[in-house]
């Protein structure tokens, strides 16, 4: 005796959905659709800190609140001289051009082992430092770093070229060093989405540096500038990067 036994088997997990299909006694027919699983979740802030220190040192420490283990530890270091190596355990994002003009300007991270409370900069010569440090969860990898040099104001931090993931923590920083003048840090310009998170100055016998640093978080891949207006700084060595997290 024949009859019709339909089947229909669905199997979905987080990263697709197998669908098996039974139309009749011998007819049998498979068809595999993958679809995409659930987007990766957004990154989020979870704290934001600053440092300037205008004591003459080689050493500059920036103290913040118990990191949570997996997430991005991100820093920005602006110098009056240059910073030879990350401190141990934590990376410096290395573009083709080092943004080192006299004034050293970096882009330093890690992924929290959780706990950590604050990171020690060590620059060539004993100066001021100015430095800001952000907590980002979601997000643990250098995607794309582009650094600049030799630009009078305003800095244009970027482009950072394509971002290869829809989610990502873009963060911007414009360095100056000058013996004459003191940069007014009017803001950003041309650069929607971005969000200040330091206008920052320090001194030692009368050679300057200014940090200033602006984060976006973005939900879409696409290539990403930040133009900082730091106007009135007299004669000065001006740098930019900008680096983006997935």
């Amino acid at each position: 005796m024949k009859y019709i036994l339909p089947l229909l088997l669905s199997v979905v997990c987080a990263f697709g959905q197998l669908e098996l299909k039974r139309k009749s006694i011998g007819d049998l027919a498979a068809a595999l659709t993958v679809t995409n699983g659930p987007s990766a979740p957004a990154p989020t802030e979870v704290q934001s800190k600053t440092y300037a220190s205008s004591a003459s040192s080689t050493t500059h420490t920036i103290n913040f609140s118990s990191a949570s283990a997996g997430n991005l530890l991100v820093v920005t270091v602006v110098g009056d001289d240059y910073m030879a190596s990350a401190p141990s355990g934590w990376t410096k994002c290395l573009p083709t051009q080092a943004a080192e003009d006299y004034t050293g300007t970096y882009v330093i991270y890690k992924v929290a082992a959780g706990g950590e409370t604050n990171v020690t900069a060590t620059i060539g010569s004993s100066t001021s430092c100015c430095l800001w440090m952000g907590e980002y969860s979601n997000v643990s990898t250098l995607d794309k770093v582009v650094g600049t040099i030799g630009q009078t104001d305003p800095i244009t931090c970027g482009p950072s070229g394509t971002t290869t993931a829809a989610n990502a923590v873009v963060v911007a920083c414009a360095g100056v060093s000058t013996s004459s003048g003191t940069p007014t840090l009017v803001g950003w310009i041309t650069d929607t989405g971005f969000v200040g998170k330091a206008d920052l100055i320090a001194t030692v016998s009368g050679s300057l540096v200014a940090n200033k640093t602006a984060v976006r978080i973005v939900s879409s891949a696409g290539s990403y500038t930040a133009t900082a207006d730091m106007s009135g700084t007299g004669s000065s060595h001006n740098s930019g990067i900008i680096a983006a997290f997935k």
